[in-house]
């Protein structure tokens, strides 16, 4: 039977994006997305007109019938750069260096470069391309998972208050590191462990993780480096 949900998912799985990727589209959580496509529930004005917003066929999904203005449906979102039926969008190179020793991140207001990822790629796994940088990684502590000279593609629209495992580009102190974020595993628990993963860096504990002397800058969510 074609339903309003049915024709969500079918929408979605156009777009190739997971229902939690999906839902982030349009500020929702992953359990309302399951609901809505489900037949559970319905979204609230807001919901479409944000979806509509990204370039999501809201048409289609209310009523079953394509959206002429939207010429090819096979491309999810709008780029930056389209070549032939693919779009991109550029994510900007910044001149800083992360460090990955025990130094400090010198940082300069200028673009060095921009570098172009395919629209699909970034959506399906969550990347705002204008809440993103490439920045280069300079020290060993992080090896053998980032190389020195590595450059790491992250993600500043982190939420401070509910951090996740992963790693990092943190303030500590006046420093700047990239590190693996550990949280306490218990229940109310309120430390976190930066982790090298280089053995011959010791952990560092964060007994107050609300002092400001540590902040969590943006989250790395892939890394480039030479084979």
């Amino acid at each position: 039977m074609d339903t309003f949900g049915l024709r969500l998912r079918m929408e979605r799985e156009r777009l190739g994006l997971s229902q939690t990727a999906f839902a982030a589209l349009a500020d929702a959580s992953k359990p309302s997305q399951v609901r809505y496509e489900n037949g559970g529930r319905y979204p609230d004005g807001l919901y479409l007109e944000k979806l509509a917003a990204k370039g999501v066929d809201v048409q289609f999904v209310i009523a079953g019938e394509k959206n002429p203005t939207l010429p090819n449906r096979t491309l999810p979102l709008s780029g930056d750069v389209r070549i032939g039926e693919q779009e991109y969008s550029t994510i900007k190179v910044y001149d800083i260096d992360a460090s990955a020793g025990l130094g400090v991140m010198p940082v300069s207001e200028a673009v060095a470069d921009q570098i172009a990822f395919t629209r699909t790629w970034l959506i399906r796994h969550g990347i705002p391309a204008d809440m993103s940088a490439l920045v280069r990684v300079r020290g060993d502590s992080m090896e053998p998972t980032i190389p020195d000279g590595s450059y790491v593609l992250v993600q500043f629209n982190i939420d401070q208050s509910n951090l996740k495992p992963g790693i990092y580009i943190i303030r500590l102190d006046d420093a700047f590191v990239i590190r693996r974020l550990q949280l306490s595993p218990k229940r109310g628990g309120n430390w976190i462990s930066l982790i090298s993963d280089n053995p011959s860096y010791p952990p560092t504990i964060i007994n107050n993780p609300g002092d400001t002397s540590f902040v969590a800058i943006a989250k790395v969510r892939t890394i480039i480096s030479e084979v």
